[in-house]
């Protein structure tokens, strides 16, 4: 393999790894963020009215938190006032790496809903 192939293939994966570590600070930086430990708690103290499962379809048919209500985060602007009218209603979102989530508690925020947290990870360690 050519020198600069495999600098350029170097540089790519720093860059990539660059992004990744910085779209996972972001997300645990945010004031909305909650780790599975305190959503854990939080729900044994029932401390949300709703949980929103935002992945797609096809996501959830491979399963999904017990009560959960199902909005695609595309689908967030539109139907979340339409499903949960209230804006004082507690609400965690969730999805399987917390970037929709995020990106759908912020929606959440701008159309605003003021006590919301999205769940750092996935839906998964709620169970374990």
């Amino acid at each position: 393999m050519p020198r600069t192939s495999k600098t350029l293939q170097i540089s790519l994966g720093l860059l990539i790894l660059l992004g990744l570590s910085s779209l996972i600070s972001y997300n645990q930086s945010s004031p909305l963020a909650i780790t599975a430990a305190e959503a854990k708690q939080k729900l044994i103290n029932n401390e949300f009215d709703e949980i929103v499962d935002v992945r797609t379809d096809l996501e959830r048919a491979t399963g999904y938190y017990p009560g959960s209500i199902h909005i695609p985060r595309p689908d967030i602007p539109e139907k979340l006032p339409q499903i949960i009218p209230d804006r004082d209603t507690r609400i965690l979102f969730y999805c399987n790496t917390s970037t929709r989530a995020r990106m759908a508690a912020e929606e959440a925020k701008k159309l605003g809903y003021h006590k919301i947290r999205y769940l750092l990870g996935t839906h998964i360690a709620l169970y374990r």
